[in-house]
């Protein structure tokens, strides 16, 4: 057991993939992999360097597919990896339901 820590902090350090065995980084690489295995399996992850290149050739893009596709959480990993990030630029995503669900709110 780790220096410090209890059993059942060490059991689930273990289950959640932060450590295998007694190397913490085997374990984190190995959770590293399942996570980029998971990225790839998402519909958006075929599209990917299409997207990049669309971002680039346009000043507004309006992404639109299914619920779980990726679209709010891949698409600003994507156009980071691209180098959209350099030169104190930010990525903003915008969720329309959410932001007109607000404008009603404050209304």
């Amino acid at each position: 057991m780790a220096q410090g820590r209890s059993r059942t902090e060490t059991q689930s350090r273990q289950l959640n993939g932060f450590s295998s065995g007694n190397n913490p980084k085997a374990g984190a690489f190995a959770r590293m992999q399942k996570i980029t295995q998971q990225r790839r399996s998402l519909p958006i992850a075929s599209v990917e360097k299409r997207l990049a290149e669309e971002v680039k050739s346009n000043d507004t893009l309006i992404v639109v597919g299914e619920t779980g596709s990726g679209k709010t959480t891949q698409l600003p990993q994507f156009l980071f990896d691209a180098g959209f990030c350099h030169d104190g630029k930010t990525i903003g995503i915008t969720q329309p339901r959410r932001v007109a669900a607000v404008k009603l709110q404050d209304g």
